[in-house]
């Protein structure tokens, strides 16, 4: 808006008149600006979705093979992010940070009611579903199990 302000600032007379087709020109040469904008933000969201680290990078890398339709949506993102994936392959990688350690009851049989009390609630369930008898030894009896 700050701009259109000052487009108008620039271009009225003394008299208080603005010439309308100098308004034009510079309002579609303002309006073409903002379209290659919102052109280089949406090609940047295409590849910061699918998970780029530097979608601003790959943006302007890609910026002349992207085609628009009429309404201005994107047509061939996917395929850019494709090539840029074959391209830039480093840029999609995701860190994995590995937790040191084991989980509870990795590679052990259970055997006694610490085992129990080590396992997360997930394998406790499976061990129920699976070995309702071994679940309630390694409990300490109580109640029976739910069928």
């Amino acid at each position: 808006m700050e701009e259109i302000l000052r487009l108008l600032e620039e271009l009225t007379a003394e008299d208080g008149t603005v010439p309308a087709e100098a308004l034009r020109e510079k309002l579609a040469a303002l309006a073409a600006g903002w379209g290659e904008e919102r052109k280089a933000l949406l090609l940047r969201e295409e590849f910061w979705r699918a998970g780029a680290k530097q979608a601003e990078f790959l943006a302007f890398q890609y910026r002349d093979a992207a085609q628009f339709d009429e309404t201005g949506a994107l047509t061939n993102g996917a395929e850019l992010v494709e090539q840029a994936k074959e391209e830039y392959g480093e840029f999609f990688t995701r860190q994995t940070v590995k937790m040191s350690g084991i989980r509870p009851q990795e590679g052990k049989s259970p055997d006694g009611p610490h085992s129990l009390a080590g396992m997360g609630y997930a394998e406790r369930l499976r061990l129920l579903n699976d070995d309702p008898e071994m679940y309630q030894r390694l409990k300490g009896g109580g109640l029976e199990p739910r069928q």
